[in-house]
């Protein structure tokens, strides 16, 4: 009974005595109160709903409103500071204003934007007038004059342009130093138009969401209040929580096709998912370009000039509503096509099993998410997926084993356990505390092993959660070497529960998804895990035995830097926990720095690691003046995410990667299959990361063939 309550299925608190609601915004207000009393029933350490939570939602929603400070002005952040102090008593049933005057003032700033934008975009910027943006964070403010406010969006219009126009040129062949006036008044043009159409879009799509703009405003409102407990205590939508379930899961809701920009920087359809929704219309192919997307039957956005990012963004935003895509064929016919969201297999998100050939034979296994089916309707089960990865390695009398955990976000806290115990044989695995009761320890409860052999996992900084707690098991038995870098550092546990004044107590076992809530679901934090040895991962992450360079280093993108994280803590070490015979991982960890003190892609790794997490590195100021602009794009020099992939490439053959065998029938017999395992071969054959693992479970096998 305990998974179920840790995947979710909790008791379901009835919720009594609630305030009563005014009339404004009935359904907002009881949202937002449900949302604060089912949070602090269930949170694992429920924080003080009170002036100062009130004072961080504020800020924080303004913040997530108006990033920029190019909507609001000062004397609308004056007008709404009223509420500041007040929103903590609004969600104890005390009035309901804040959210109502936000919305209407958003609104109406929105309106003013998109005008203001269409009408400065209309004529030429002139690049010649030594001017400059500035990014100091003293400067960033809330204009206090309707000057002030045209002069700002001038500006920041001009820079957007003026970064277009600097990859526009950068990509013609016959560009050269000195550019060619009626070359650049052409590109002026392009790059002004779509910078108006990528401006105006974003704000269409917020006034014109799917789901209503009130709603997207409420929305928000009830993802700040939710955040402000910890960092994974989340408000889903019905849509939300459905898409979040489904994301546990190999399988997914998709339209079933995916996009990308061509090489005139238009749409395009870039793959279709076998059997998906967009593949059995049979009226769509690859290549075809997008022109046009309407949601639910609201009016269609132009995609003119918008990037792939945009597109893909509006996707996500649209939930679980019908599409209808707008695509020119290559022979110039234009059509329509409906479509609606099925559950598809993406085969991006499930295990997947390779050899690695060099001195020594080393299976390879992707594991991208620990998913699981936690609706009930299938047997998807990432740890059975690589339980049966490994039978079918063994087969082909495999060295050692690579377990690739990296930027593997976490996922189901049971597979991870049940994934360990494949490699653990009975035994305490790890500690498990709600906010009141004991201590609880959970097992392997299966005797026996699948794979005894020498064993490598790697990790890197955002390799979290469920990654980190099987990590944290396997180093703690001391059954597995962990190579990479520091991990996330989250141990903490979620579960699903509906806003919802009529559940009665649920019986046990019952799924947050049995019944449905018109105002929403929360993912709330109601426990911690801990490490056998009582330690936690909570901010502290697992430290690998085999530092390798991570890009993240310097940035310190982790737990521990999230605004309302909760802190770490630890607990007594579990009697019955008997690690194995000590690994060899100093002589290991010695043997890999010498390796990569020199290694040229690790260096690059390190260097861009520095200038992410430099602030003094980072323009403060930038000029708008052409001739200017391109010195200072020199004299940055800026290493682009590009560039490091393209030096951060193993180029020399140090081994060969092949599938496995089970996998060859499957792959030959698809078209889009043979496409994807095409590109991850190459991308495992490229990976300094894979190939100094090879090298690390290498120097174990001989360590260990010597003792």
């Amino acid at each position: 009974m305990f998974f179920t309550r840790l995947l979710g299925f909790l008791l379901i608190c009835c919720l009594t005595d609630l305030p009563s609601f005014s009339q404004s915004s009935p359904k907002f207000q009881k949202q937002a109160v449900l949302l604060k009393r089912v949070i602090e029933l269930n949170h694992y350490s429920p924080r003080a709903v009170d002036d100062l939570f009130s004072r961080q939602v504020f800020d924080r929603l303004i913040e997530r409103l108006d990033d920029d400070q190019l909507y609001f002005t000062a004397k609308d952040i004056h007008d709404l500071s009223v509420y500041r102090d007040e929103i903590d008593d609004e969600l104890n049933g005390r009035g309901w204003h804040f959210l109502d005057a936000l919305t209407a003032l958003y609104r109406l700033r929105l309106q003013k934007a998109d005008s203001t934008i269409d009408n400065i975009m209309k004529k030429p910027f002139d690049f010649s007038l030594h001017e400059q943006i500035s990014f100091v964070p003293d400067s960033l403010h809330f204009v206090a004059s309707e000057k002030e406010y045209q002069y700002k969006w001038n500006q920041w219009l001009k820079y957007e342009v003026i970064l277009k126009i600097n990859d526009a040129l950068a990509l013609k062949a016959d560009h050269t130093e000195g550019t060619d006036q009626k070359l650049f008044a052409q590109a002026e043009e392009e790059s002004r138009k779509k910078i108006r159409s990528i401006e105006l879009r974003k704000i269409k799509r917020v006034l014109e969401t799917p789901t209503g703009f009130e709603t997207y405003l409420a929305t928000l409102f009830c993802e700040i209040i939710a955040s402000n407990f910890d960092p994974h205590t989340e408000f889903f939508s019905p849509a939300e929580k459905d898409q979040f379930l489904t994301d546990l899961n190999s399988d997914g809701l998709y339209y079933g096709f995916s996009i990308a920009e061509d090489d005139k920087g238009d749409l395009e359809i870039a793959n279709l998912m076998p059997g998906g929704p967009a593949w059995k219309t049979g009226e769509l192919n690859k290549g075809d370009e997008v022109l046009q997307m309407a949601f639910d039957n609201k009016p269609p956005v132009d995609l003119t000039g918008a990037s792939a990012e945009e597109a893909l963004s509006m996707l996500d935003m649209a939930g679980n509503v019908p599409l209808l895509l707008t695509i020119r064929k290559t022979s110039g016919l234009v059509k329509s096509v409906s479509l609606v969201k099925e559950k598809v297999r993406n085969d991006d998100n499930v295990v997947k099993s390779f050899i690695l050939q060099s001195d020594k034979k080393i299976g390879y296994i992707s594991l991208p998410g620990f998913y699981t089916d936690a609706e009930g309707e299938s047997t998807a089960s990432c740890a059975n997926d690589v339980a049966k990865a490994i039978v079918n390695l063994k087969k082909e009398n495999i060295d050692g084993l690579l377990i690739d955990l990296r930027n593997n976000g976490g996922g189901s806290l049971r597979e991870a356990l049940d994934m360990a115990g494949i490699f653990i044989d009975v035994g305490p695995l790890s500690m498990y505390k709600e906010r009141v009761g004991k201590l609880t320890t959970l097992k392997d409860v299966n005797q026996g092993t699948i794979y005894d052999g020498p064993l490598l996992l790697l990790e890197n900084g955002q390799s979290a959660s469920a990654s980190e707690l099987l990590a944290a098991v396997l180093q703690d038995y001391h059954r597995a070497i962990i190579a990479g870098s520091l991990t996330y550092g989250k141990g903490t546990a979620q579960s699903i529960l509906p806003l919802d004044t009529t559940v009665q107590e649920s019986p046990k076992g019952a799924r947050a998804n049995d019944q449905r809530s018109e105002y929403g679901y929360v993912k709330v934090t109601i426990g911690k895990f801990y490490r056998i040895n009582g330690n936690t991962t909570q901010q502290a992450g697992v430290t690998s035995d085999v530092v390798l360079p991570d890009i993240l280093d310097d940035l310190k993108f982790r737990e521990i830097t999230e605004p309302f994280s909760l802190p770490p803590d630890t607990v007594r070490r579990n009697a019955y926990y008997k690690p194995l015979p000590v690994l060899p991982v100093k002589d290991l960890a010695s043997k890999s720095a010498d390796r990569i003190k020199n290694n040229r892609a690790f260096d690059a790794v390190r260097v861009f690691s520095k200038r992410l997490g430099n602030k003094d590195d980072r323009p403060l100021s930038i000029p708008l003046q052409w001739e200017e602009f391109q010195k200072w794009t020199k004299s940055y020099q800026r290493l682009s995410a590009e560039d490091l992939e393209k030096q951060i490439r193993l180029t020399s053959h140090e081994y060969t990667v092949d599938n496995n065998p089970a996998d060859k029938n499957l792959i030959n017999s698809d078209n889009y299959a043979r496409e994807i395992n095409k590109n991850w071969l190459k991308r495992l054959q490229e990976d300094i990361y894979i190939g100094e693992s090879i090298h690390i479970l290498s120097d174990y096998i001989m360590l260990m063939a010597h003792k």
